[in-house]
């Protein structure tokens, strides 16, 4: 696992921009609750709008439709938001010194393993050790970028 951390997680200096960058690219951060629904009912509101521009559809009929959709949106659990800046730079410090804080004399068993199940939602392993592992969603925007430096395909999914 040091050596994993140590080779694959070296974030570059300009780290933050290219953490927003890759927010705002959409990196997938997983499966919310009620995203697709969510994303579903933003399309027809977008083509309800749409109709009505177009003269297709009467004022009074777009707002009574638009109102019962904007409704259902409401009535859908809300998305996560992205985590703060804070936090992931928190996040950052942490990754950058894994390598060596796994490595140090006294960290135990039991720090690693609660470091390994907050940032990793799975590590499949085989007879050579650790085959592939897949950050947990918060944790996936930040690895994306540490993972297009090292040429990585910069999804931050499983590594």
């Amino acid at each position: 696992m040091a050596r994993l951390l140590t080779a694959r997680f070296r974030l570059p200096q300009d780290w933050q921009r290219k953490y927003l960058r890759a927010l705002a690219a959409g990196v997938e951060t997983g499966s919310t609750p009620g995203k697709a629904e969510r994303q579903r009912l933003e399309r027809a509101r977008d083509n309800l709008k749409s109709l009505f521009v177009w003269g297709d559809l009467a004022e009074a009929d777009y707002r009574r439709q638009r109102e019962e959709i904007d409704r259902q949106i409401l009535a859908i659990a809300p998305v996560a938001a992205p985590v703060a800046l804070t936090g992931i730079r928190r996040a950052a410090e942490l990754l950058q010194d894994m390598g060596s804080l796994w490595l140090h004399p006294g960290v135990n068993p039991e720090r690693r393993k609660e470091f390994t199940d907050e940032v990793f939602e799975e590590i499949q392993f085989d007879e050579k050790g650790i085959r592939a592992v897949l950050p947990r969603d918060e944790y996936r925007p930040l690895i994306a970028v540490a993972e297009a430096d090292w040429g990585g395909n910069g999804r931050g999914d499983w590594i």
